[in-house]
C-alpha cells in the first residue's frame, strides 16, 4: 500500500496526463540527447563514487560519513561555486560526487565489516596469495556493495535538478531538467514520462540491491575494518581533504555585516523548516521502528526492505515532481504539508533502516527468554524492547531530522510560492547571486548535521547488557 502511494499512484496520474502518447519527432531527438547526457555525466559520477569511496570506508570513521552525508546537496553546490568554479557540467560533477560519495563510503564499509575472514584464513593457509585471495574471496564478497554504491551515484546524477540547475547553472541539460521543464512549463507530460519511466526502471534494481545488502549484513558478524595498507590511508585522507574543501569555502568567503530583512524571513523559515524536520522525523522514526521489529520476524524480509527502501532509491527531484502530480489529483496544494508527506517516503527508509542496523545488536535471547517467561507481544515492547532500543530510536530521529532539515530537491517541487523551508530558500537567493547571505545561513545547515552525527556517535557506544 506504502509504495502505491508514493510510487505507484504519482506514475499512474503522470501516465493518465500523457494518455494518448505521443512524441513528435524533434521532441524524440531532443529526449534521447538528453537521456545520453545524463547517461554519461552519471557514469562518471558513479565511477568516480564508487572507486573514492572504497578508499574512504577503509579510512575515515563512519562518524565523520554520516555528517558529510547529511550536509545538503543544496549546500555543497554554493561551496563549490564559492570555491571559484565557473558554473557548468563539471562543477555539478562534482557537487554530485562530494554529495554522493559519503553514502558510497558508509555502503562499503557496512560491506568491509561482514568479511570472510574464516574463509580468508582458511585460503591463506592452503597457501593463496593476496592476489587469488581478492579475486576468488574479497573481491566477489564486495562486489554487491559496490554495485549498489556506483548505482545509488548513477542515480542521483541522472535525475539531478539542483546540482545542475545551480553549481551547472543550466548549461548541461539532463533529464531532470528536462523533466522539471516538461512538467512545469511546457506542460508536456509524455515528454516527461519517457524520462521518469527511464528512471523509475533504473531506480527499483537498486532499491533491490540494497535490500540485499542490508539483509547479507544483518546476517553475519560485525567485525572492525582491517587496517589498509600505508598508500590506502593516505589516499583516503586525501580525499577526505578534497570533501572537507566545499564546506571550509563556506567559512571562508564572504559573509553580510549585521542583520537585514532577508536574515529576518530565512530566520522564520528556519523555525518553520524545523517544525516541518520535526513532525517527519517522528512520523518516519515511529514508523521505521515498527517496520523494523516486523521483519526481523519474516522469513524472507526482503520483499518488505524492497518496498520501504523503494523512494530512497529514486532520485529526490523526480520524487518531488511525482508527489507533486499526486497531491494536486488528491487536492493538496504545495505547502507544508504536502512537504511533510513527500519527504515522508525517503525519511521513512531513512528510519528503517537506521532501526534495523541498531537492532541487530539485541540479544535474540532476551526475546526468546521473554516469551519463555509468558511476556506479551505488549509487554515484550515495553519491558524489552523499547528500552534496549531507546538508543536506536534516538539516532534515527536525529539523523532523520538533520536529512529532512537539509532537503531542498524534494520540497523544491512541493513549497508554497517562496519556499516553506530555509534550503529551498537558499536556493532562491543563491540563483539571485546573495551568496554572501546564502554562506551565512548554510553554515547553519552544516552545522545541525554534524550535531546529529556527534550525537548518534555517543548513543552508538551503547550495548546490551
Amino acid at each position: 500500500m506504502w509504495l502505491g502511494l508514493v510510487v505507484l499512484l504519482p506514475l499512474g496520474l503522470l501516465v493518465d496526463a500523457a494518455w494518448p502518447f505521443e512524441l513528435r519527432e524533434i521532441e524524440r531527438v531532443a529526449v534521447g540527447r538528453v537521456l545520453v547526457r545524463g547517461l554519461g555525466l552519471s557514469l562518471i559520477v558513479a565511477i568516480v563514487s564508487g572507486g573514492l569511496g572504497l578508499l574512504l570506508a577503509q579510512t575515515v570513521a563512519p562518524v565523520v560519513l554520516l555528517a558529510l552525508l547529511l550536509v545538503s546537496r543544496s549546500v555543497v553546490a554554493h561551496a563549490v561555486l564559492a570555491i571559484g568554479f565557473t558554473p557548468g557540467p563539471l562543477a555539478a560533477v562534482i557537487t554530485l560526487i562530494i554529495d554522493v560519495l559519503p553514502f558510497a563510503a558508509l555502503v562499503l564499509g557496512l560491506r568491509l565489516r561482514t568479511r570472510p575472514l574464516a574463509l580468508i584464513e582458511a585460503a591463506r593457509d592452503l597457501g593463496a596469495g593476496a592476489l587469488a585471495r581478492a579475486r576468488e574471496i574479497e573481491w566477489p564478497h564486495l562486489r554487491p556493495a559496490m554495485l549498489v554504491a556506483c548505482t545509488w551515484g548513477f542515480l542521483q546524477g541522472l535525475g539531478d535538478v539542483l546540482a545542475f540547475e545551480v553549481a551547472g547553472g543550466g548549461h548541461a541539460y539532463t533529464p531532470g531538467l528536462l523533466i522539471r521543464d516538461a512538467l512545469i512549463r511546457e506542460h508536456a507530460p509524455a515528454r516527461a514520462l519517457v524520462c521518469v519511466v527511464v528512471l523509475i526502471s533504473l531506480a527499483l534494481p537498486c532499491a533491490w540491491l540494497i535490500t540485499r545488502e542490508l539483509t547479507a549484513a544483518q546476517r553475519s558478524d560485525w567485525r572492525p575494518v582491517p587496517v589498509p595498507p600505508a598508500w590506502v590511508r593516505a589516499a583516503g585522507w586525501a580525499v577526505l581533504a578534497l570533501l572537507l574543501v566545499a564546506p571550509a569555502a563556506l567559512l571562508l568567503g564572504d559573509h553580510p555585516v549585521g542583520v537585514g530583512p532577508s536574515d529576518r524571513l530565512l530566520a522564520g523559515l528556519f523555525l518553520r523548516s524545523l517544525g516541518i524536520a520535526g513532525v517527519v522525523a517522528a512520523l518516519a522514526t515511529s514508523a521505521g521502528f515498527g517496520l523494523a521489529l516486523a521483519s526481523r520476524r519474516l522469513a524472507n524480509p526482503a520483499w518488505l526492505g524492497a518496498a520501504v527502501l523503494a523512494p530512497l532509491a529514486i532520485p529526490p527531484s523526480i520524487h518531488g515532481l511525482l508527489t507533486l502530480g499526486a497531491g494536486t489529483w488528491l487536492g493538496l496544494s504545495p505547502g507544508p504539508t504536502l512537504t511533510v508527506l513527500a519527504l515522508l517516503g525517503p525519511a521513512l527508509a531513512l528510519g528503517f533502516v537506521t532501526a534495523r542496523l541498531m537492532t541487530v545488536v539485541i540479544p535474540r535471547a532476551l526475546i526468546d527468554a521473554a516469551i519463555d517467561l509468558g511476556a506479551t507481544a505488549r509487554e515484550r515492547l515495553r519491558l524489552v524492547w523499547l528500552p534496549l532500543a531507546r538508543p536506536a530510536l534516538i539516532v534515527a530521529a536525529v539523523l532523520t531530522l538533520a536529512w529532512a532539515l537539509g532537503q531542498a530537491a524534494i520540497p523544491a517541487f512541493t513549497s508554497g510560492p517562496g519556499g516553506d523551508t530555509l534550503a529551498v530558500a537558499l536556493t532562491i537567493h543563491a540563483r539571485a547571486g546573495s551568496l554572501a547571505l546564502v554562506r551565512r545561513w548554510s553554515l547553519l545547515l552544516v552545522l545541525v548535521p554534524v550535531l546529529a552525527a556527534l550525537a548518534a556517535r555517543q548513543l552508538a557506544r551503547w550495548r546490551p547488557r
